[in-house]
């Protein structure tokens, strides 16, 4: 990374080891922010109580809810009560109207770099690099600036295609006759 802001001459960098880190956490907020990945699914079944359930500290954005084998429409919370079918969000809480078991599906926020090198990281290493880079240039006022925020805006326009097709698994399988 100090080759992209510095240059070749990293050895008479400035860039503190504590500046990188820091430019590494901003870069992967960015990236968290930007981007949603089949890796960073993650589920969890509860009962509801009082018709609550607590979600998960790691939560980013909820996917797909099931009561009791069928699929939940989040709804206003005002409307909670009109249908065993509704379910809302209300804070780190789940409200749903039935009573049955459920299952949820949600994005998780993954580990921070700085503990672990984790799937979406080791799938997508380049749009966290250029996200790094761009929040470093940001930051610095680097003249570079429009540069990494092209490059950043096209690493995530391709990892969002790489998950489109890792999700929809390309084309149809054919099987041939020996």
């Amino acid at each position: 990374m100090l080759r992209l802001i510095d240059g070749d001459d990293t050895a008479a960098s400035s860039l503190s080891v504590a500046a990188l880190d820091e430019f590494i956490r901003m870069g992967e907020s960015r990236v968290v922010s930007d981007f949603r990945s089949s890796l960073m699914m993650q589920g969890f079944a509860a009962t509801p109580i009082n018709g609550q359930i607590g979600l998960p500290d790691d939560l980013l954005e909820l996917c797909v809810i099931h009561q009791d084998g069928r699929r939940l429409e989040f709804v206003g919370h005002e409307r909670l009560n009109e249908s065993e079918k509704f379910c809302t969000q209300l804070g780190n809480n789940l409200l749903v109207s039935g009573t049955g078991p459920v299952s949820i599906t949600y994005y998780a926020r993954p580990a921070d770099l700085i503990t672990v090198l984790h799937p979406t990281f080791m799938r997508h290493r380049e749009l966290y690099l250029y996200a790094t880079v761009l929040s470093a240039a940001m930051h610095m006022g680097l003249p570079q600036l429009d540069v990494w925020t092209a490059a950043y805006a096209t690493q995530l326009q391709q990892a969002k295609r790489m998950e489109r097709l890792a999700v929809t698994n390309g084309t149809p399988l054919r099987i041939r006759s020996r």
